[in-house]
C-alpha cells in the first residue's frame, strides 16, 4: 500500500496541473484501484455482491458509494498522513518493474470488471 501511494503521488506530483494537489490525488488514485480490483475479484469468483442500501435509486447509490469511499479515504489519510508520505517521497526509489506490474494488473482487472463468465 505505502508503495502504491508513493507511486501515484510521484506521478502527480511531476504534473503541472496536479503538483498543487498530489496527495489528495493519489490517495483518491489508490482508493479507486483497490475497488476496481475489489470488484473484478468479485466478478471471477461469481460472488453477487451487493451494498445494503443500494437499489433502483441511482442518487442513492452515488450517496451510498461516496460516503464508503469518504470513509475509505479518512482511514488511509490516518494511516498515511500528507507529511509522513512527503517525507517517504523524498527516499522513494522508483522500481519500474514494480510499477509496471501494478498498471497491468489494474488494466487485467478492469477489463475482467466487464467480462461475464
Amino acid at each position: 500500500m505505502k508503495y502504491l501511494i508513493l507511486m501515484f503521488f510521484k506521478y502527480y506530483r511531476e504534473g503541472k496541473q496536479t503538483k498543487n494537489i498530489a496527495y489528495f490525488s493519489s490517495i483518491t488514485a489508490v482508493i479507486l484501484y483497490l475497488h476496481i480490483v475489489f470488484f473484478s475479484l468479485m466478478s471471477l469468483l461469481k460472488i453477487d455482491f451487493t451494498i445494503i442500501g443500494m437499489g433502483e435509486n441511482k442518487l442513492l447509490n452515488y450517496l451510498v458509494m461516496g460516503s464508503i469511499m469518504s470513509i475509505e479515504f479518512i482511514i488511509i489519510y490516518h494511516f498515511y498522513p500528507p507529511k509522513k508520505v512527503k517525507r517517504w517521497y523524498k527516499n522513494f526509489k522508483n522500481n519500474k518493474r514494480l510499477n509496471l506490474f501494478i498498471i497491468l494488473t489494474l488494466i487485467i482487472f478492469f477489463v475482467f470488471i466487464f467480462i461475464k463468465w
